[in-house]
């Protein structure tokens, strides 16, 4: 927080005169509304509006209203503050109460995010994996049903070792559609030597309602690899489901259609061309007519 001290200092620096007669504002609620005013001043600038003459004045209306809430004036603030102006003490022991509580509510937004993570989750796998630790597979395939129109983000953490061998590992991952025993969309992403980690995520959306799966491989690679090893792990793996609007609108049916209820279909996705950067945002292919799908080969 840069700006922690901007919101108190230009309050402090408007008292000019302590109104000793006025009431003041007890510490609890003094906190509290410091606290919102930092974050209503953080949402300015990070909405980019600070370069815009009219910053300050919208700031000093959202304080404004900040107070209003509270059911406090200007005057009571400043009155207040002053007390807390006349001792350097005083005022930094208040700061400090408005730093825990700002910490306190960026720990709350972020368990709310964790917890909104894990209700949309769709992952039905283990979320860690180590190869070759967890059996003879290589490439660890999935194929999960959709559950309609909107976006799939396959995300996780993935260690791959320096004694990996493989080429071009990546993960991958596909929109199927049983009808057709094919696959309508692709996406990629190489998976660079991190033996610290680093978080991979792949984004796929489902606009016309075809797929009956979301399927691919947690780890991929070509299959021409002369003898592959496999050294790589993945932890906090998660398959998000973001439904799309004209989802959320759609009325709930006790009875999912009969695709969404047929058995998993664990045929693999097909190859396409090569990614040659994995820093690059991950390529979208779409087969330009339907390609049956093989057998998966858990055993490449």
């Amino acid at each position: 927080m840069r700006h922690s001290h901007l919101i108190l200092g230009l309050i402090l620096s408007l008292v000019m005169v302590a109104c000793g007669s006025r009431k003041s504002i007890p510490e609890r609620k003094l906190v509290r509304m410091l606290a919102e005013m930092h974050l209503a001043d953080a949402v300015l600038e990070v909405a980019q509006v600070s370069s815009q003459p009219s910053w300050r004045s919208d700031s000093t209306a959202v304080y404004t209203a900040i107070l209003d809430r509270y059911g406090y004036t200007t005057e009571q603030l400043y009155a207040t503050l002053a007390r807390y102006n006349s001792s350097k003490d005083k005022a930094t022991a208040l700061y400090d109460k408005v730093s825990r509580r700002l910490e306190k509510l960026q720990k709350s937004a972020t368990g709310k995010v964790e917890a909104l993570h894990r209700k949309q989750n769709r992952w039905t796998e283990k979320s860690e994996w180590a190869l070759p630790k967890d059996g003879d597979t290589s490439r660890v395939p999935f194929s999960i049903p959709v559950e309609g129109l909107g976006e799939y983000i396959l995300e996780a953490t993935v260690v791959r070792y320096n004694a990996d061998s493989v080429s071009r590992p990546r993960m991958t991952l596909c929109l199927y559609a049983a009808a057709s025993d094919s696959l309508l969309l692709r996406v990629e992403r190489e998976v660079q030597r991190s033996e610290e980690g680093q978080r991979y995520s792949l984004s796929i959306v489902n606009r016309d309602g075809a797929a009956t799966h979301v399927r691919g491989y947690l780890f991929d690679y070509d299959a021409d690899s002369l003898r592959p090893t496999r050294r790589i792990a993945a932890k906090n793996v998660m398959l998000r489901f973001l439904p799309s609007a004209e989802e959320e609108q759609r009325p709930s049916s006790p009875h999912p259609p009969a695709e969404a209820r047929a058995p998993v279909d664990t045929s693999p996705p097909v190859r396409v061309s090569v990614i040659d950067d994995a820093r690059r945002p991950p390529r979208i292919y779409r087969e330009r007519q339907a390609t049956p799908a093989p057998p998966f080969d858990r055993h490449p």
